[in-house]
């Protein structure tokens, strides 16, 4: 191999671990800036509950993967 192509590959290494470390704080960046629009629609008690669980990195990922194929565990107030 060509001293090109053994940067290339050690760059996408480099950049793929980077990315992958990252994912987690980004996921619960995104949550924390939603956290306001869930307590808006479900309410103190119910959007905080939902706002945490979304922003805790392993159990918001779980809850978004039950959530795309069943709907909210955690239903809006009924004032809405």
């Amino acid at each position: 191999m060509d001293a090109k192509t053994v940067a290339t590959k050690l760059t996408t290494r480099v950049v793929r671990r980077r990315l992958a470390r990252a994912l987690p704080v980004l996921g619960v960046a995104f949550a924390a800036l939603h956290a306001g629009q869930k307590i808006r629609r479900k309410g103190w008690l119910r959007g905080g509950a939902d706002a945490a669980l979304d922003v805790t990195p392993y159990v918001g990922r779980a809850k978004a993967l039950y959530e795309l194929f069943y709907g909210d565990i955690i239903a809006p107030s009924a004032k809405a």
